[in-house]
């Protein structure tokens, strides 16, 4: 189960069967492309060039394009989990696999209508499926890299937790309350509640009523309305998704390294060292690192501000402005 377990050390990891021992990961090979010199030629000069630049057209187009990346085989298990409830920090990075959006209409003076799309924003409470699966109650779909790597990031225990520091009645933060049947209810958040039998986890009331996250002889489902909208199979010790029927994304893990790959584009690729998750985008050179620390991890990606997310046996709080602490008991 991958969660704060508030009774122990906060970030406890898996068992180490489930974490084999780190390998160095290979390493990608980046695009060169080094920029004709100019000088004066004569004709013939020019006509050799010419003939040179058609003949080798072919090959200075494969140059300006990123090399193939072999895929791995899904050799260490990435398993599948019963669906449960969790509060996931906002400091804790993921890597979008649909992104919900809102779409804002605007009217001029004149009567003329223009429309923008906007991402909408992370939800700390969702439910976790396993294998770094992660959907909060906007309906983001995102993978968790330190989940799916066995580091216990998510709350998952606790009697009552507040998603900020201010109480009171009116303008108090979002809590979530831990009832006698095992159901949670919840202040200042919608949905307002959530059921839980083991295999399912169950949207009670709120705008997302009827939504379910349902445990499959293959895998899981999250319906909408008794829908399958999202379908999450198990493939050997890999994972498959599909929406609608459509597959989008596989997992596949080997040792260290995991590669999640969006249909057939080049993958994002996860790698461990030590106390170190190291997050690659497919088409990114900017690689972001997660570091363990004594309390907590550090999250550090060039042209970005770094920051510290620090655990406790009562709370989650970052150093980075804009990220909403969590209180819990």
């Amino acid at each position: 189960m991958s969660a704060i377990n508030t009774n122990t050390s906060p970030l406890a990891h898996r068992s180490q069967t489930t974490r084999p021992a780190p390998k160095i990961a290979p390493q990608l090979p980046g695009d060169q492309f080094q920029a004709a010199e100019h000088e004066t030629r004569g004709p013939w000069g020019w006509a050799g060039t010419a003939m040179i630049v058609l003949a080798g057209g072919a090959a200075l187009t494969g140059c300006t394009q990123a090399p193939p990346v072999q895929p791995i085989q899904a050799a260490t298990p990435l398993p599948l989990e019963d669906p449960q409830l969790m509060i996931l920090p906002e400091g804790v990075p993921r890597i979008d696999l649909d992104r919900s959006t809102s779409t804002t209409y605007s009217t001029d003076m004149d009567g003329n209508q223009t429309s923008s799309e906007s991402n909408d924003p992370y939800s700390p409470v969702g439910t976790y499926m396993g294998a770094g699966l992660f959907r909060d109650i906007n309906d983001n779909l995102v993978f968790v890299p330190q989940l799916a790597m066995g580091q216990e990031v998510g709350l998952t225990r606790f009697q009552e937790a507040r998603l900020g520091d201010s109480q009171g009645r009116w303008f108090g933060s979002p809590t979530l309350t831990r009832n006698a049947d095992g159901s949670l209810s919840t202040t200042r958040l919608s949905p307002d509640g959530f059921r839980s039998n083991g295999s399912s986890l169950q949207t009670m009331s709120g705008k997302r009523v009827r939504d379910e996250v349902v445990r499959t002889p293959n895998g899981l489902e999250i319906r909408d309305w008794n829908r399958a909208r999202y379908e999450i199979r198990q493939n050997g010790n890999g994972v498959e998704i599909y929406r609608y029927g459509r597959q989008t994304h596989t997992l596949k893990r080997q040792d260290n390294t995991i590669h999640l790959q969006k249909y057939t584009y080049r993958p994002d690729v996860i790698t461990q060292q030590g106390n170190t998750i190291t997050v690659t985008e497919g088409y990114s050179s900017r690689p972001q690192t997660i570091t363990r620390t004594e309390n907590g991890f550090r999250v550090e990606q060039k042209g970005h501000r770094t920051y510290n997310l620090n655990y406790s046996d009562s709370e989650i709080r970052s150093d980075y402005r804009g990220h909403t602490p969590i209180i819990h008991r």
